[in-house]
């Protein structure tokens, strides 16, 4: 991080390591504890190194989530880390979040978009039930965002109504995208 910069970790290191410390699990060579240790140092690294703007924050809200039974969210973190670059307004409410709470929370915050991360562990009748219930729960001008590679699982036809992210990179230039329609609104 010191070397490369938030931005370098966030986008290329984080997912790398991610995946590494996923598979050690999966293969047995990692005990949960050692999982555990590694979400934490990262969560500490990543929110110091953070910037704090003294500015307002720019619209649109963005909200971060996981959605139930969902419990990584190290990719959240990357991807506020990245909106903090960019000074967006942007909430991370953390992980297992129900889905008829993500639209509570996108009318209370006007939100313009509601990111969720999904890991690969979870089942594909929970990612889809989850987009489904989601989009169902937000407004109608709020914009579902699905990231993770559990969104391999996702249904071909729920994939036609969320944007579906490889990237983190992705969703920060759909929010720049949405940022200037806002301003060349005003």
């Amino acid at each position: 991080m010191r070397r490369d910069g938030l931005h370098r970790f966030a986008t290329f290191w984080l997912p790398v390591l991610n995946h590494a410390v996923g598979k050690g699990c999966a293969d047995q060579r990692l005990e949960v504890y050692a999982e555990h240790r590694y979400t934490t140092a990262v969560t500490q690294v990543l929110t110091r190194a953070m910037p704090v703007s003294t500015q307002p924050a720019k619209p649109p809200c963005v909200l971060l989530a996981t959605p139930p039974g969902e419990q990584h969210g190290l990719a959240l973190l990357a991807l506020q880390a990245l909106f903090s670059l960019e000074g967006a307004h942007c909430i991370n409410l953390g992980v297992d979040l129900p889905c008829d709470s993500l639209g509570h929370a996108a009318r209370a915050f006007g939100a313009r978009a509601v990111g969720l991360s999904i890991s690969v562990g979870l089942s594909a009748g929970r990612v889809n039930a989850a987009a489904r219930q989601t989009l169902a729960a937000l407004p109608s001008d709020c914009e579902l965002w699905l990231g993770g590679e559990g969104c391999a699982k996702l249904d071909p036809a729920l994939r036609k109504r969320a944007l579906v992210y490889d990237a983190v990179t992705s969703a920060v230039q759909r929010w720049r995208a949405l940022h200037e329609a806002m301003l060349s609104g005003l």
